[in-house]
């Protein structure tokens, strides 16, 4: 008598394991078709048929690999290493070569010659240059500068000072060849010649036209033309208008007057100026040219 099979087991034979799941689904879509139709499951069908899938799903063989992707951003810079050991000390070095010195002999006005290291160097003397001197007497058409001040705080009838030239002139200079040029106050210098009858006022104006001819500076740029002394006095306190205009008188040294004939001397000149009776300033610029 033959053995009766297995009803599952009956079922599964002819169609195998893989028939047989695809015949639980194809049964369990046929139950619910209606819901599957609809586009729709029901909770306890998903259910089921997630269970089934999962029995009979195996993995397929691996597919090629993609394309690398982009690189992505740089991560934040990490925090600074712990200090590491000091290093070994290194060896002694080499003491150094001292240059040596010796006279050179590619130089035509003599040197000295370096040589350290092997390595030699010449160092050549530069020609004798000219000594300048200054010269014994102030060259025709040269003109040479200078400052004064003279200042008396109180009691003062008249304030005097010295001019002294850096270079001697050639020969002295009469009252004709000097002028005391109140260069800054020329409206003043003009009233205090229109403030005079004729003919003083005609021959002050006239004076005053020579002294800007032969003075053509200022107090800033003193200038004078050849063969005159140009005094230009720029700070002027309590000095007695008639002789703002200095006297120029020639001295023999710079410290000792000489005559006091009006002019200088060739190696300076002495200014004065007449006050009113208290503290009197004078002070400017002179020019002398040869």
């Amino acid at each position: 008598m033959k053995k009766l099979h297995h009803p599952v087991r009956a079922i599964r034979e002819p169609f195998g394991t893989a028939g047989l799941v695809v015949a639980c689904i194809a049964l369990l879509l046929a139950v619910t078709g209606a819901a599957y139709a609809a586009g729709k499951l029901t909770t306890t069908q998903k259910k089921e048929v997630e269970k089934i899938a999962k029995k009979v799903s195996k993995p397929g063989p691996a597919g090629p690999a993609g394309a690398a992707g982009p690189a992505g951003p740089a991560g934040p810079a990490g925090p600074a290493g712990a200090k590491g050991d000091a290093g070994a000390a290194g060896a002694p070095g080499q003491n150094g070569e001292s240059v040596k010195l010796s006279s050179a002999s590619g130089c035509s006005e003599g040197g000295t010659k370096l040589t350290v290291g092997g390595q030699s160097k010449e160092v050549c003397n530069g020609e004798n240059g000219e000594i300048q001197t200054l010269a014994d007497h102030l060259e025709p058409g040269k003109t040479e500068t200078g400052v004064f001040v003279a200042f008396l705080p109180s009691n003062a009838f008249r304030i005097a000072t010295g001019i002294s030239f850096p270079i001697p002139l050639t020969q002295k200079l009469d009252g004709a060849h000097v002028q005391g040029n109140p260069v800054g106050f020329p409206a003043r210098d003009e009233e205090i010649c229109n403030e005079k009858s004729e003919p003083d006022q005609s021959e002050c104006l006239a004076n005053l036209k020579t002294a800007k001819e032969n003075c053509p500076g200022t107090g800033s740029e003193p200038k004078a033309k050849s063969g005159f002394l140009c005094v230009y006095t720029t700070i002027a306190e309590g000095l007695f208008e008639p002789f703002f205009p200095p006297v120029i008188r020639g001295r023999a040294e710079i410290r000792t007057p000489s005559t006091l004939d009006e002019g200088a001397d060739t190696v300076g000149a002495r200014l004065s100026w007449g006050a009113e009776g208290g503290a009197a300033e004078a002070a400017g610029t002179f020019a002398v040219t040869g």
